[in-house]
């Protein structure tokens, strides 16, 4: 929680030196009592400054459904697609400017991650075109990677970082819309199941696409824990 915050420490277990300190700076700049003990205002502190940190930016799709307030939609999957990109920094915000452009495609998503940020592009109760078939009751995340990436450029530090962001965004997504944090096939998406699945399930489901992202070799067991602890952390 205090590295979501901005506080960055190792998380090995240990209420350390180094713990205290981070503890201490966030009292500070939070105007509290600065005594190193993490008590009720202090863990609210750090919740409420994680949640500003990780407040995605904005940039309006062009092409997108919207729904009306009077008739909103129900959400029950979460969709990974790879933007098939390069992994940096900055490409989020890229990938968002070109979905909201003159140039735009006939496609959007709800987010676009990169190792350094989140852009949002089409709100939740709208509906993003990213995956034919799930659209209307899917939230759509693209992250800024390949599906021909390896299990190797996976773990690199920077997909790593992404991966992190993401399933810290996938865990708020969830808590939000009340959707459990496991993976479907293409089965469970027909039989009307609610969880998270890759851009391929979709495809296998409704064949309305031939997209195969994120990859075989995108690390979902991995992804699937990083969200299930921050959502039992929440």
């Amino acid at each position: 929680l205090l590295t979501r915050a901005g506080y960055p420490v190792v998380a090995d277990g240990q209420f350390g030196p180094r713990t205290e300190n981070a503890t201490r700076s966030l009292q500070h700049d939070a105007g509290l009592v600065e005594d190193g003990l993490v008590g009720r205002l202090t863990r609210a502190a750090a919740e409420r400054r994680a949640q500003e940190r990780e407040r995605p930016a904005f940039i309006q799709a062009k092409n997108y459904t919207h729904v009306s307030a009077d008739t909103p939609r129900r959400v029950d999957l979460i969709v990974i697609h790879t933007a098939e990109t390069f992994v940096r920094p900055g490409v989020a915000r890229a990938v968002a400017s070109w979905f909201a452009g003159p140039s735009a495609p006939k496609a959007s998503a709800h987010y676009v991650v990169d190792p350094d940020e989140v852009i949002a592009c089409v709100r939740d109760e709208d509906i993003a075109w990213a995956a034919p078939g799930a659209n209307g009751v899917g939230l759509q995340i693209e992250l800024s990677a390949r599906a021909s990436m390896t299990a190797a450029d996976w773990a690199s530090a920077p997909a790593q970082a992404m991966l992190k962001r993401a399933a810290g965004l996938v865990a708020q997504l969830c808590l939000r819309h009340g959707i459990p944090v496991r993976r479907l096939g293409a089965e469970e998406l027909l039989g009307g199941a609610r969880g998270l699945c890759g851009h391929v399930e979709v495809s296998l489901a409704w064949k309305k696409s031939t997209h195969w992202d994120p990859g075989p070799e995108w690390p979902w067991g991995m992804f699937l824990d990083l969200v299930a602890r921050r959502v039992a952390s929440a």
